[in-house]
């Protein structure tokens, strides 16, 4: 197999780093191949210094020896075999290796809230790790299911055959950014890998994507590829970042602007220091706080990407995009944007203008449209319909809210007779619908075989 190749980008200290030397990360090649290893998608075959194309088998990475599956704790095996049963990627098979201790300390970081529908999944996914991490720690932000969850994971707490002590924490409800924040904070480890309660690992995620952290102390966050799966667990994409237009790994401060970043709390793992260095989570935002974070991390410390997929990213059949608390923290974390990199013509410097507000004036078109289509408007007359308010119905307040971001975005651009047509567009609702929802039609019919889900 070949020798494990990551890209260290430094962020605003400059430039990338090519490792390839396989005694400074610790993998030894091996004889026989690794099952999961096989079934995980190929890249095309070139060296690269930008990402990683294949990788051995580690001879040391993190906390857990396991010679083979049978000293394996009853619950763990329970576990791999289910998440065998969900996913023929995950295979009991994998574990007949020898993984030998170091001083790297991961706690895994859950919050939840109302997720006893997923969090079984994502705790089995946990326990079943290559590499071990030294505790999990749930944090309820205030559910109202009854605690449905909370029994879920104390059957875990209490299952003295699991390897891995499971903390379990209550919180008042304060937003995912909150429970992250808390569940960081009591964690006890040098690593935090942060798993939503609706997604899941692959067993190898943890041994590989601490990896980085052994070969350089300036490492602050690696992340990978992922796979995306639907309600049911379902394959939906493999290797859905390559479908989402948004380059991986991000090489410049416009790559981090421009789009959104899609480093997926789930497929990531971060130094704790690097939590602390820049402040945790935007507490203030229900959307966007996982690409304000990583951007803030990417610009002060060395970031890792893993060019393969090491977890699963669950799409529900709603998309979180269009509801009100996404869309106006994304209000917030435009704002927060635009105040933290102006625009400096002396340096020819354009992060508004070229990246940051065109990124904004897209994605509140598409907010737009979704909330005149569902406030179900005919001949300028609003129809009561399943829509945004809090009773039900559309919102006008709302869309005017929206129509507004996009007049603001629209004239932070560059001026142009297409921004001015759309902008002009816009202020006629009822005939903006229509067109807009001709010209994303068309968008999908030419883009299709490149974007199965051009939605997300």
């Amino acid at each position: 197999m070949g020798e494990p190749c990551y890209s260290l980008c430094a962020g605003r200290l400059g430039a990338e780093l090519f490792v390839a030397a396989a005694d400074v990360h610790g993998y030894v090649s091996s004889d026989r191949a690794n099952p999961v290893l096989a079934k995980m998608p190929a890249g095309d075959g070139r060296a690269s210094s930008r990402s990683t194309e294949s990788l051995a088998t580690p001879k040391a990475v993190c906390g857990a020896r396991f010679p083979s599956l049978l000293d394996l704790s009853l619950h763990t095996r329970i576990a791999l075999l289910r998440c065998s049963e969900r996913c023929p990627m995950l295979s009991p098979s994998s574990y007949t290796g020898t993984i030998v201790s170091t001083d790297v300390n991961i706690s895994a970081v859950i919050p939840l809230y109302n997720g006893a529908a997923f969090i079984g999944d994502a705790l089995d996914s946990v326990i079943a790790q290559t590499c071990l991490p030294m505790e999990v720690v749930v944090v309820d932000d205030g559910s109202t299911d009854g605690g449905a969850g909370e029994r879920i994971v104390k059957a875990y707490q209490h299952d003295v055959s699991i390897a891995v002590p499971v903390r379990f924490m209550r919180k008042e409800h304060g937003g995912q950014s909150s429970a992250r924040n808390y569940g960081i904070g009591q964690a006890r480890g040098d690593l935090i890998a942060l798993l939503d309660q609706d997604d899941r690992w692959y067993p190898e995620h943890l041994e590989v994507l601490a990896g980085p952290f052994d070969s350089s102390s300036h490492v602050g966050l690696s992340y990978s590829e992922l796979d995306m799966i639907d309600d049911s667990g379902n394959m939906v994409a493999e290797r859905a970042l390559e479908h989402l237009h948004s380059p991986q790994p991000k090489m410049s401060l416009a790559d981090c602007l421009g789009k959104n970043m899609y480093i997926l709390p789930s497929a990531s793992l971060m130094a704790k220091r690097a939590w602390e260095h820049v402040g945790g989570f935007d507490q203030r935002l229900s959307g966007y706080e996982d690409d304000d974070l990583f951007l803030r991390i990417w610009c002060s410390h060395g970031v890792v990407y893993v060019d393969r997929p090491l977890s699963q990213w669950r799409i529900h059949a709603v998309s979180s995009s269009w509801t009100p608390s996404m869309w106006k923290s994304g209000l917030v974390y435009a704002e927060k944007l635009i105040a933290e990199y102006p625009d400096n013509p002396s340096l020819q410097q354009f992060y508004v203008r070229d990246y940051i507000a065109p990124r904004f004036f897209r994605h509140y078109l598409g907010v737009y449209s979704s909330l005149l289509e569902q406030g179900n408007q005919d001949e300028g007359e609003w129809r009561v319909g399943q829509g945004m308010g809090d009773q039900g119905q559309v919102d006008q307040d709302n869309i005017a809210r929206v129509h507004g971001a996009i007049e603001h975005f629209g004239r932070l651009m560059k001026p142009s007779l297409a921004v001015k047509s759309i902008l002009s567009l816009a202020g006629h609702p009822w005939l903006f619908s229509r067109v807009y929802r001709v010209a994303r039609g068309l968008r999908r019919l030419a883009s299709r075989a490149r974007d199965p889900f051009p939605c997300v």
